[in-house]
């Protein structure tokens, strides 16, 4: 069975990956052909043909939602974190661009650019989140409950969806700082309210503008440090 694990980029999805897989055992692809073992193009497989299989499996994606019904972890985080991360990786992993040449006008282009989502496939932040979390059979993960913790966060969300799971005894689930030393790139800060000293501060009224209705929905306020756990939402995992 095939178990989506979701989320606009740079929300924590390869760090779940990890402590999914060293939770349960299980297998985890990505559809993206990222040159690894684990996209579903080196492995020649369709997402069909994965679903088809018996063993449980989580397949990774930043794509909008299809029309399958397949169950979802769909992971969130703070937009205004999400959105600098993803500037950053764009250019300096998609551009490959050196740190040192990314001018604060470019970086601001940029940025504006997914706020608005000018040049992005994945839709604007929250119009993303909002057609995930509008599906049945989605459990919401949030980026700031998996980075501190880990292995119940993603228990607990595994068990709203009545997958039938469990966690393998001693499990060994990696830091995300361990991950930060082998892939820096990949897993850059993984820290709640980085946006602090990266964001722009002329574009925080244009992200509010945009997607402050989203925000406040999920319970974040306009301090990083307020933020509402058990804000509600519509989306149920039944």
């Amino acid at each position: 069975m095939l178990v989506w694990l979701a989320s606009y980029p740079r929300s924590g999805n390869g760090f779940a990956r990890e402590v999914l897989e060293g939770v349960y055992g299980v297998r985890s692809y990505t559809i993206y052909d990222d040159g690894t073992p684990s996209s579903l193009a080196a492995r020649r497989q369709t997402v069909a043909e994965v679903a088809a299989e018996d063993e449980h499996c989580f397949v990774k994606t930043h794509d909008r939602p299809g029309d399958d019904d397949y169950p979802t972890l769909y992971l969130v985080r703070d937009g205004r974190d999400s959105l600098v991360s993803y500037a950053w990786f764009h250019l300096t992993v998609d551009r490959q661009l050196d740190r040192a040449a990314i001018s604060p006008k470019l970086f601001r282009q940029t940025l504006r650019n997914l706020i608005t989502e000018k040049r992005s496939p994945f839709a604007t932040w929250s119009t993303h989140v909002d057609a995930w979390l509008g599906r049945p059979r989605t459990a919401m993960v949030r980026f700031e409950q998996l980075i501190e913790a880990p292995q119940a966060t993603l228990t607990e969300a595994v068990a709203q969806l009545k997958l039938p799971l469990e966690p393998i005894a001693e499990a060994r689930v990696p830091t995300f700082a361990e991950l930060h030393r082998q892939e820096p790139h990949k897993y850059r800060r993984g820290h709640v309210g980085s946006w602090r000293d990266e964001f722009p501060v002329e574009l925080l009224d244009l992200f509010w503008q945009e997607h402050g209705n989203m925000m406040q929905l999920l319970g974040y306020g306009e301090d990083a440090t307020n933020l509402a756990i058990d804000a509600p939402w519509r989306a149920a995992a039944g």
